[in-house]
């Protein structure tokens, strides 16, 4: 016999089914589109319900802004971990390129993302999911001899707005495939830039 759900669990289970059905609507809507009467009549709960969990409309997509970001952090450092060396790099760079084209990415994440959220906070919700990963490879290059020693967390940010740019372009572009192709062009060349002379 199923065990019934606790109350805490309950109120994640609703918090979750919120999150997934606001992330789709985001998606679909955007933002501005988006209102906390269609997400709860959706997800057939009350205001005070998605009140419980989320104070307002902001902070509801602050929430799925996180997700979508620790997401495709995810599935960077999942793409990566079977490669090494140059190659490593390259696939972390094709990855999230691609991942630009997701719609959620594109919408939530390259389009409404910096638009909504105070720079401050968007930049720290980023910064909190990407920094360890893109540390991470950098610190891994090094060592392999990959990269050339660097002050690894100032060449995590750049590479973070670098990327973060070419994303942008890439979700406003009337040409996507190209615009994905000219990004990784100057993208690699800048990071070759780095590469140790004898680099795996």
């Amino acid at each position: 016999m199923k065990r019934p759900r606790t109350r805490a669990e309950q109120k994640e289970a609703t918090r979750e089914k919120l999150l997934q059905i606001a992330r789709r609507l985001f998606t679909e809507h955007g933002f501005d589109g988006t209102s906390i009467a269609l997400v709860t009549s959706r997800a057939r709960v009350t205001h005070g319900a998605l009140y419980h969990h989320f104070p307002g409309k902001l902070e509801l997509f602050e929430a799925v802004l996180h997700d979508v970001v620790r997401d495709l952090i995810s599935t960077i450092r999942e793409a990566t971990e079977p490669v090494s060396g140059w190659a490593r790099i390259e696939r972390a760079c094709d990855v999230y390129l691609d991942c630009c084209s997701d719609p959620t990415v594109r919408v939530v994440f390259l389009r409404d993302g910096p638009r909504v959220v105070p720079p401050e906070r968007f930049l720290e919700i980023d910064r909190a999911a990407s920094e360890p990963l893109v540390t991470g490879l950098i610190e891994r290059a090094i060592a392999e001899g990959v990269l050339r020693p660097a002050p690894v967390l100032l060449v995590a940010r750049m590479l973070g707005a670098a990327f973060a740019e070419a994303g942008s372009a890439i979700a406003e572009a009337d040409e996507p495939d190209r615009t994905r192709a000219e990004a990784r062009e100057v993208l690699l060349a800048w990071l070759a830039s780095l590469r140790a002379q004898r680099g795996v």
